[in-house]
Order: C-alpha cells, then structure tokens, then sequence
C-alpha cells in the first residue's frame, strides 16, 4: 500500500491570537533571566559541524523535499539540555539535537535562506497535550517548591495528573552521555504530499560512561571527548502517517505507532572542540536560530505544536537578538587546521 496522503491539520479560529499570547509570555520569561539567551534549550553541550548524507537508492516514496536528491550537505549540529534555565546535567531534563541543514534550494515555509532545520529530543512524544499547557508548566517550575500547587489551580487537579505522569515518562536526569541517545522529530511536518515524524538513531559505538558526572556541565565534557576521538554517526528516520489514531497530526503527547524508514545518515566527523576553530563553531552556533519553520515547503511543520511555535521561536529570537540564517561561506573558517 503507498503511504497516506489524507491527513490534515484541524486549525482552531482563535489560534492565531492565542498563539500570540503564549510567545508574549514565553518571551518574558525569557527576559527575566539573568542573561537573556534561548527561551528553551538554553544549555549547549557542544556545537559541531556535520554531513547530512542522503542516499540514491531511497524508494519513491521516500523522494521528498530534502531527501529528493542524492547527495551530502553540510550542517551545523547543537546538542543541548532542554530547559530555558542553565542547570545541573543531573537534572532531569529533555535532552535536544538540532540539525540546520546548508545550501537547500527550495520554496521555504519562512523566509528565503537556504537552510533546512530539523529539532529532535529524546523523547518520540512531548508531556504537554497543548501549547497552554507546555507554557503553564514553564512559568509554574519558576518556582519549584510552588509548581504542583500553581499546577492545580491553573490547570485543575485531574489535568496536573495526568501531565505529571506524563512528565515522569518522558523527562529524564542523570544522563551518562547525550551523543548515545535515540532522538526524536516528536511532532509532525509534511513529507511531500505525506506526514511524517523524524527520529536521529546512533549507529556508532557507544561510549563507556556508565553512569552521571558530578561536575554541572559533565554531559558536555563527555561530549566535546567523544568526538575529538571519533566521529559520531546517526542514521536519520521517518515515520509516515497512517491514520489519526495511530498518527495523530494534532496530539503531539502520543508517539506515533508506525514503522521507521530510513532517509539519511548524519554524521559528525572527529573533530577538537576546544581548538581555535572549535571554538569560534561554538560561538558561532550559539548565535544562530535552530526553527522548524526554518524548512522547505516539503517540510513544513504541522500541528498545534508546530504552529505554536511559529510565533514563540520569533519572539524568542528577536529577544535575544539571534543571527541571521548562515549561507554556508563560514563553512571552510571551521575547519581544523593540519
């Protein structure tokens, strides 16, 4: 059977003034920091820079947007915490990896820039069934001696139950090493005419730390060690829609229950972070935006989520006052010198 083609997306009239709000509120937050940096994923672990490989023999159907053409792109690669606050690597966290994909020609959903970006977390679904949630919970945990309690009265009893269960299932502290997990597109985008959610798999071999550091950044360290010995590899995965009760397009708090195919490898060539060029990519990278509307029309995201997001990664960006989309000339600045 060719894969689906009848989702949708079910689009609320309000949703453009409600999504308005919610960036406002995102964006004070953001402001309230003491150095004012990303709303979420504010902790990097490593900037790197990496190849996105895609393979010639992909079925037809597997032919979309990006992954239409054979061939290797280069990429800017951020492992970060997911938090907007800069905490212990001990803490339980989402964990992210965010792709932005050089010199992608194509009708973009946003703006003109040839980049492509695609955000995982390690995670294939989010605790929040709603944008007002996600944002409820974010300015709750500012305080988190007051958060089940703030919780209660703004969302109701059954409501903060159900989301703490499904806090406890996906958010996760005392990570051992970040570049072995499984990283996850939780929320869907268009794959040409179909639906699809991405997921990053490591195919390399994995580290020999067992268990948590003691110091704050220890996941970072391990990381930027990791890579100066070996590259790390991913191969890169789709999940197609299949139907609204195994696909939801809206409900990004359910994984999808669809089988993955593979459509690239990601690989993050050994390389010192720590070396004049490491560290330029680094400062570099922080800089940038990493946005799912940074994406093909092929690409486009889809869902609640997603389209929430449109209007919290802007203020977001223009807050903190983010760089304009790289056209991939600084490339060769980042190379290692012999």
């Amino acid at each position: 059977m060719p894969p689906a083609t009848n989702w949708s997306e079910k689009i609320a009239p309000d949703e453009e003034a409600r999504f308005a709000d919610l960036a406002q509120r995102l964006g004070a937050l953001q402001k309230a920091q003491t150095h004012v940096s990303r709303g979420l994923h504010a902790k990097a672990h490593a900037g790197l820079i990496g190849r996105l490989q895609i393979p010639a023999e992909l079925p037809a159907h597997l032919k979309q947007g990006l992954f239409a053409r054979a061939g290797e792109h280069h990429a800017y690669v951020r492992f970060s915490n997911g938090s907007g606050a800069r905490q212990h690597d001990r803490e339980p966290d989402l964990r992210g990896l965010a792709i932005k994909v050089l010199g992608v020609d194509g009708q973009k959903a946003l703006g003109t820039a040839h980049t492509q970006d695609f955000l995982f977390i390690d995670s294939p679904s989010v605790p929040f069934r709603t944008p007002e949630q996600f944002i409820t919970f974010i300015e709750a945990a500012a305080d988190r001696k007051k958060l089940l309690g703030r919780l209660v009265k703004q969302l109701g009893l059954g409501t903060t139950l159900g989301l703490m269960v499904r806090l406890l299932r996906t958010i996760r502290g005392k990570r051992s090493d970040v570049a072995d997990l499984t990283y996850y597109g939780s929320a869907a985008i268009k794959f040409g005419p179909h639906a699809g959610r991405l997921a990053a798999f490591p195919v390399h071999a994995h580290g020999t730390e067992t268990g948590p550091g003691s110091e704050p950044d220890y996941l970072g360290t391990r990381l930027r060690a990791r890579v100066t010995k070996s590259a790390l590899v991913y191969e890169l995965k789709v999940q197609l829609f299949v139907d609204d009760a195994s696909t939801s397009i809206e409900d990004s708090s359910r994984p999808w229950a669809a089988p993955f195919e593979t459509v690239g490898r990601l690989k993050i060539d050994r390389q010192n972070p720590g070396s004049e060029s490491g560290t330029m990519l680094q400062s570099m990278i922080e800089q940038l935006s990493f946005d799912p509307w940074h994406a093909l029309i092929d690409h486009q995201p889809l869902g609640e989520v997603m389209r929430a997001r449109k209007s919290a990664y802007f203020t977001s960006v223009t807050t903190r006052v983010a760089s304009a989309e790289p056209d991939g000339s600084e490339w060769a600045s980042f190379q290692d010198k012999p």
